[in-house]
């Protein structure tokens, strides 16, 4: 999924907020739906039967250049996922507030590009972790990226570093080493998160839910099909 591309831009960055699907989707609704209230697209909030998560990827393939539908799928036993069908991939500004401010736990934003640009590959592995008890910025109590900048490789990080974490790999040569996908799949792994198997996602039994633009795409919005854009 990540590291196949597969589903991209739809899985290029995805929430993962410590609480059931319905809290979350609640929270997020309740918090954009006065936003909309006034506008043609006003939000609606429905729940999705025990989805799997190809039909969740199904449901969010019409893609925008601004997200018009977002899906809250459970993610293993404590998680809930959130995607939307942003063509650019979702916004990763909401999961720090929606996480943190309006559900009071844990959250984090995964994300993993492989974009082209005048025939050029252009990668990037970002994990950014937020919590209550975090007094950073955003409450961002730990973040690592590593990416290729127009050509060159950057790295970085922030916070204290977890008790399970390689410091000596963030010294290697060259700087693409540091932080690879496999790096970010096995981080996210040590908090019960298997961001890479499809079945971690859905089913099991529990219902998912999607918060949606009922009516017309507001101004300058526009519709792509997936694969326009893979």
């Amino acid at each position: 999924m990540l590291s196949e591309g597969k589903f991209s831009p739809i899985t290029t960055t995805i929430g993962f907020i410590e609480a059931k699907p319905l809290e979350v989707a609640t929270a997020f609704y309740d918090w954009q739906a006065p936003l909309f209230r006034k506008t043609t697209s006003p939000l609606e909030i429905e729940a999705l039967d025990s989805i799997i998560f190809e039909e969740a990827m199904g449901k969010l393939s019409l893609l925008t250049s601004r997200a018009s539908r977002w899906i809250f799928l459970p993610a293993g036993s404590s998680y809930t996922a959130m995607f939307s069908n942003c063509a650019r991939g979702l916004d990763p500004s909401p999961i720090s507030p929606l996480a943190v401010k309006r559900c009071g736990t844990k959250g984090f934003r995964v994300t993993a590009t492989k974009r082209s640009h005048r025939g050029k590959k252009y990668s990037s592995r970002i994990v950014e972790a937020f919590s209550p008890d975090s007094s950073e910025p955003f409450n961002c109590e730990r973040s690592i990226y590593c990416a290729n900048d127009g050509g060159k490789w950057k790295f970085g990080s922030t916070g204290n570093p977890y008790s399970f974490e390689n410091l000596v790999k963030y010294e290697l040569q060259p700087v693409k080493e540091r932080f690879t996908i496999g790096d970010l799949k096995e981080f996210m792994m040590h908090f019960q998160i298997d961001v890479d198997s499809e079945s971690f996602y859905g089913g099991d039994g529990q219902n998912s839910y999607q918060v949606f633009m009922k009516g017309e795409l507001l101004p300058n919005m526009r519709e792509y099909f997936l694969s326009e854009i893979t």
